[in-house]
């Protein structure tokens, strides 16, 4: 497995970009192995239905959705960011 600094600063505290730490055909093989696994798995499809995974030109900033956390504080100060997938916890980076 071939590791690499995610280029993120909050890569691991939000929850979004899960692979920045792999190369990008790391990723792609893990995200192919994982989705063919499952729909094998659970709905018994033949591994002879599924096609090449299409390569995006752009190996980062290609997201089309966000989990945005919006939390407002007894003293009325809004915190907006992320949220950790693992412990929950708000990685709150704009104060409102």
């Amino acid at each position: 497995m071939s590791l690499q600094t995610p280029p993120c600063p909050v890569f691991g505290l939000c929850g979004g970009c899960s692979y920045q730490h792999l190369s990008y055909e790391e990723e792609l093989r893990l995200k192919e192995e994982e989705l063919k696994g499952k729909f094998i798995a659970e709905l018994k499809l033949p591994p002879t239905i599924f096609g090449p995974i299409v390569v995006s030109p752009k190996h980062y900033h290609y997201r089309h959705r966000l989990d945005i956390a919006l939390r407002k504080l007894k003293t009325g100060e809004r915190l907006f960011g992320f949220v950790s997938p693992t412990t929950r916890q708000g990685q709150y980076t704009f104060r409102m």
